[in-house]
């Protein structure tokens, strides 16, 4: 809509051209974001027992697991990151680039949520806790599949 500011759900959806400058409050909304989209995938993860009595746990454990294992991995990532783009000379864009690999995870996050009705569909047609396990690393691996329009313009030397 022309008159409201466009907030950074907005902008990663719309892509590249819409990611907004490295700014110190719009960071933790990013993170808020990806945290949020990824315990709701992980909550519809967990039901693949049901919704029978006990089972509510695993529905709580896993809203809390996916969103872990994507900030885990991210930490995990940036001090190399950092390294490497220190030694290629773009210490000064780093914050552009923490930018951008927040909302690529935001665009993780995204896909996996929006899956997740595909996911539900599939607990719902078996109850193989393998084919469960199977289904899930598909639903990851789409989700995760390389998109460019998340990640903003390569940055020059």
């Amino acid at each position: 809509m022309p008159g409201r500011p466009p907030t950074p759900l907005r902008r990663a959806l719309r892509g590249p051209g819409a990611i907004a400058p490295p700014s110190r409050s719009g960071l933790p909304q990013l993170v808020l974001l990806v945290i949020t989209f990824s315990a709701f995938y992980g909550a519809i993860m967990g039901s693949s027992a049901g919704l029978t009595a006990g089972h509510w746990l695993q529905i709580v454990y896993s809203a809390v697991k996916v969103p872990l294992l994507l900030s885990v991995s991210f930490a995990l990532t940036v001090p190399s990151y950092f390294i490497l783009t220190s030694l290629a000379g773009l210490r000064a864009d780093f914050t552009v680039a923490l930018s951008s690999i927040t909302t690529a995870q935001l665009g993780v996050s995204i896909t996996l949520s929006s899956l997740s009705p595909f996911t539900a569909l599939w607990y719902a047609s078996t109850t193989d806790y393998y084919s469960h396990i199977l289904f899930n690393a598909f639903i990851f691996a789409i989700a995760t599949s390389p998109d460019k329009h998340s990640c903003g313009e390569p940055s020059a030397p």
